[in-house]
Order: C-alpha cells, then sequence, then structure tokens
C-alpha cells in the first residue's frame, strides 16, 4: 500500500530529477540511432545519378529492342533516338556535365538495320552506354564516355544492362 502511495504522490508532484535525466539519455540514445540510421543508409549523389543513368538506358535498351522484335531488324542509327519517340529527358546522364538539352547516350551504328536472327551472341554485343560522340553513335572504343566512377554502363543488345564495365576488358561492338 505504501508503494501504492508513492507512486502517486510522484504523479501527483511531477517528475523527479532522477527520472528527467534517465528520459533525456533515452532521447538522445533515440536520436543518435536515428541519424547513424539515416547516414548509413542514404545514397550518395554519386550513386542515385549512376542509378538514374542505368535506368534511362535500361528503357532505351528496351524501346531499341521492342522496335527490333517488332521489325525484325535494329533501326537505323541515323536520328535513332527521335525516330522511337524517346524523351529528352531520358536522354541526358545526370553525370554528363554538358547542357542538358546533349545527348548523352551512343547507340552502336554497327547494329543499324541488322536482322536479329544475324546477330551471334547479342549477350556481348554493346548496344547503348555512355557517349561524348556529337552523331550518338559508337563506332569504336573511342565513343565510350567514362562517367560513373571509373566504369561504364552498358546496355547490351539481348536488352540487359551493367555498370562498371572498363574499357580495358573490351567491349564488343561487331
Amino acid at each position: 500500500m505504501e508503494k501504492l502511495k508513492s507512486i502517486f504522490d510522484t504523479i501527483k508532484n511531477g517528475v523527479t530529477l532522477k527520472e528527467w535525466k534517465i528520459l533525456g539519455i533515452f532521447a538522445l540514445i533515440a536520436l543518435l540511432s536515428v541519424g547513424i540510421y539515416f547516414l548509413l543508409n542514404a545514397a550518395g549523389p554519386n550513386e542515385s545519378m549512376t542509378e538514374t543513368c542505368y535506368t534511362q538506358q535500361m528503357e532505351i535498351a528496351q524501346a531499341i529492342k521492342m522496335h527490333a522484335d517488332e521489325e525484325d531488324v535494329f533501326p537505323a542509327a541515323e536520328n535513332i533516338f527521335t525516330k522511337l519517340s524517346i524523351s529528352q529527358d531520358k536522354l541526358h546522364c545526370p553525370r554528363d556535365l554538358r547542357d542538358k538539352t546533349t545527348i548523352s547516350y551512343g547507340y552502336n551504328a554497327h547494329l543499324a538495320n541488322k536482322n536479329l536472327k544475324e546477330i551471334k551472341n547479342p549477350e556481348d554485343i554493346a548496344l547503348i552506354s555512355d557517349s561524348d560522340n556529337a552523331k550518338n553513335i559508337l563506332l569504336s572504343e573511342a565513343d565510350f564516355a567514362v562517367r560513373h566512377d571509373d566504369g561504364i554502363i552498358l546496355a547490351f543488345a539481348d536488352g540487359h544492362v551493367t555498370w562498371g564495365f572498363s574499357l580495358e576488358e573490351g567491349i564488343r561492338l561487331e
């Protein structure tokens, strides 16, 4: 009965200094935990830009692949992105420091007008990649642009996309 009385006295008289200190410590631990959680799980700006470029190249590769499936040939290289009605915002890599209206990607011109059945091992042949080529085509390894932490994002003729390719690994265009 006496314990119950002391609890009611505490409630009636307010919170003690000791209880305030314990509450403060719990609040501090909670704030630190939340802060550390967000620091560890937040994607850095470079990672999110790389993910955006990866997604854009995947969407472009799917549009080209759909055209190739419907027509049985890959599209011609000239004005490919306009012909496929790909919006301008999908054509600029966020890591490309040039004007945002500049197209950041190149299409493998060696695949233009080729029949799907003619292509052996499409999983090894580049389709789309970061490029600084003014005509937005890939003709040689010189046309690739390395923008993503010493690697490039590369979409292949079978539709899959990979990140981290280096030019030293050798990229097949034909």
